[in-house]
This record gives structure tokens, sequence and C-alpha cells, in this order.
């Protein structure tokens, strides 16, 4: 590399790679391991913004807007994940990069996973996730172009409305009007047909690619952004070949996720790589299941005893019944020895020896879950039969309940409750 042109993700610059131009940005370091940035879906090289400062603290970076996404030109044969990963070779081969560490989210992934299946030794290390290696574990908008049999019903689908849809739920990170510009100017007109074209080729590259998993060595951070609306968490398990292949994680990704080095297995933590901070979603010790998902947790829940129940909250966890506080009743239980004093209450003096019947989940992610459960029981309290439905939306984070807020009638409560039932309650608002 060299420094005697602008620097910076705010000073992008043009480099003609086999006749296109490839927009790209680099720092100005020169000492360390090159690292090499890949663009995702449907941003461009101004994503790394938050992470850039950290990244140039470690070594010489360039950001590469890899073709058919971001600023770059197109070209008529690099649209599918193998191409791609080839052409990001030839990338290299231009800027002068020997063995990078290479951060390929989203699309980036399975086009380096292919790279490194076919030249090993290529890349020093891959930090990758958050895009698709299995094109049937794919969910919202994404599954429904890449596996649509046409895509006539999308015909009227603009580019702008796939990146505003796409950054519309950002949860910790606020993006600036001059990025969002540039991402929609990124997709505008036939760009954006272009970029469907790679990700319309998964049915048939995928596969393929699964097949080479185990034969992939290089050492791989595995990033998953914890509320990705189209790339579960977990995808990690389509990437067993890689996980039980890579001897360490990258220094990069040792300096980017802890300070010692350890081998990645498929039960390794789910970093979100958007929100730039390690949120652990999922994590296991050898032979002993820790994570549950948000789903296993809300049935652990409706199935267990109150004590058991309570165990399943995280230390800081919160009960939350919002609609109680209408009776006179405190509306938040917060911590497991609290909130078993509630459900000691609920099972033994309210609802004696009560089970949840009628359940249904109607959300199922790997950290949210919504369901619906039903009481038909006899009041300890009031000797009144109360036929009792709750809705429950139950957040998780490694293992646990941080979060169940559940509403309720407040009339049923209220039989349940008083031994007059919502007339004790009026009574004592006069």
């Amino acid at each position: 590399m060299t420094t005697d042109t602008p620097t910076g993700l705010h000073a992008t610059q043009y480099k003609s790679v086999d006749g296109l131009k490839i927009r790209y940005a680099m720092n100005d370091k020169l000492d360390g391991d090159p690292i090499l940035l890949l663009s995702p879906l449907p941003e461009s090289i101004l994503a790394f913004l938050p992470t850039w400062e950290m990244f140039s603290a470690l070594g010489p970076v360039i950001a590469i807007d890899i073709p058919p996404f971001g600023r770059s030109e197109v070209g008529a044969d690099i649209r599918t994940p193998e191409t791609v990963g080839e052409f990001v070779l030839r990338i290299m081969d231009a800027f002068g990069l020997k063995q990078p560490h290479v951060v390929a989210p989203d699309i980036g992934t399975p086009a380096c996973l292919f790279a490194s299946a076919k030249h090993p030794g290529v890349f020093k290390s891959l930090v990758i996730g958050s895009g698709a290696t299995d094109h049937t574990d794919i969910l919202g908008i994404l599954d429904q172009i890449v596996n649509a049999p046409s895509l006539e019903p999308f015909r009227d689908l603009t580019g702008e409305q796939f990146v505003r849809g796409a950054v519309a739920d950002m949860k910790k990170y606020k993006l600036p009007a001059f990025i969002l510009d540039d991402y929609i100017a990124s997709y505008a007109g036939p760009k954006f047909w272009d970029a469907m074209t790679f990700i319309r080729d998964y049915p048939n590259s995928l596969p393929r690619l699964a097949k080479l998993l185990p034969e992939i060595t290089v050492p791989c951070q595995i990033i998953v952004g914890l509320h990705d609306p189209s790339s579960p968490c977990r995808m990690q398990k389509a990437c067993t070949g890689v996980y039980q292949r890579a001897s360490s994680t990258s220094s990069i990704a040792a300096t980017l996720y802890g300070k010692t080095s350890r081998k990645l297995t498929p039960d390794s933590p789910a970093i979100s790589f958007r929100a730039a901070t390690p949120n652990s979603s999922t994590q296991q010790k050898k032979g002993t299941q820790i994570m549950k998902t948000a789903k296993e947790l809300l049935q652990a829940y409706i199935d267990g005893t109150a004590e058991e129940a309570a165990a399943l909250f995280a230390e800081n966890g919160a009960l939350e019944l919002p609609y109680l506080a209408d009776l006179g009743v405190d509306p938040r239980y917060e911590g497991s020895k609290t909130i078993g004093s509630f459900l000691t209450f609920l099972h033994e003096k309210m609802y004696p020896r009560f089970k949840f019947v009628d359940v249904k989940i109607y959300i199922d992610t790997p950290d949210q879950a919504f369901g619906e459960y039903t009481i038909h029981q006899k009041s300890g309290i009031s000797g009144r039969d109360v036929h009792q439905r709750f809705f429950g939306h139950c957040i998780v984070a490694n293992g646990k309940i941080v979060l169940l807020r559940e509403a309720l009638n407040v009339l049923a409560a209220a039989d349940g409750m008083f031994p007059n039932g919502i007339a004790d309650v009026l009574n004592k608002k006069k």
C-alpha cells in the first residue's frame, strides 16, 4: 500500500480491476497484517464507518465494494457466489494483498468460502456470517426473492425500497443520512437487479458450497446479527465443517472479540456484526446444553412449577404484567427470587395446582417468542371459576429469559385475586 492518496472512508476512490471500476477506501497504515473489508448487501463500504478506526488501529485496511454490490461497476460474468469469490482474489492481486485477514459479512460469506475451498491458504483468516449458507434457511423478503419461482411479483420493487426496508430495524446504530443516500445510490436502477442475480443463484451454488465446507481450513470467526430478520442465528450450524476444521480464531478476530484466541466450535457465541458489539446469543459447554431458544424457554415457563419457571430468568430478568397496575397490583417483578415469590402465589394460592392449556406459539425466533396460553381453574382466593388468557412476549439472551411481558384480562384477574372480584378494586378507588 501507499499513502500518497487520500485515505479513510470519507475519501473513497476507484481503481480499474479487469476493466471494471472498483470503489474502495484505504487507511494510511503500512505496518501489520493487511485487512480486507468487503461490503454487505444492501449496503456499501460505508457500512464499516462505525468500526473503521478499530480496524485501522490493527493494520493496513482496504474496504472494497465488491461487484455487483455497492458503487462498483458490474461485470456480466461476476454475479454468483463462485465468480465473485474468484474476483475477490483478482482484487487482492490488483492491490498487492498477500494473505489478508478478510471481513466478509453477508454476501461476502459464500463468496469467500468458495474462494477458500478452491484456493487453500489464500486468506489468513475470515470473519464471516449474517449471510446465507443454506438457501432453505433464510427468512423474510430475502427468502421470497431467493426462492421464488419467478421475480415477476417483485417487478415494481426498487432498490431504494429494498434498502430502506433493510435498515429500518437497526437496533443499536442510527444510520447517518449521507450513508443511507450512498446505499440507495448503490442499488439504483438496474444495479438492484444485478445484486438480486447474485442471491438468486443461492439455490444452485449453496448446495455445492455445503459439500466443500468440511475441507475449509482457514481460521474463521462467525458473526450473526442477533436481530437479523433474514439470516437467523442458526445459520451457524450450516458452517459445521468450517468450525470443526478451524484451528484457532484469527488474530484480528481475537482482537475484536476477545484477547485470547480459541478454537471455534459449532457452539461458539453468535456476534452481532452490525451492532458492532459482542452480543452472545448462543453458548454451550461440552456435553451440557446451556442455550435454549426463546420458544423453548417460553414453553418451559409454561410447563414448569413456580420454582422451575423462576429459574429460567436471568439474574436481572423481569416478569411484567402491566395491566395488573389497573388493579392496584405491582406490575413488575425483577430477579428470579422475586419472580419465584409471585409465581408461587399464582401456583399455590390464586390457582392451586393449575396447568396452562391451549398453548399456541405465534412468533418463534432464536431470541424472541410470542405465545398465547390459558388458565381454566377455580380461584383459591375467591372460589370463582376463572378463565384467564395470557399473551406472553419472551425475550432471551445467553439461554435465560431477560424479559417476559404478559398481557391478560384484568376482569378475570380481579375475579381470581380478590374475594369480591372487580367490586373490591372499585371500592378501593372510592
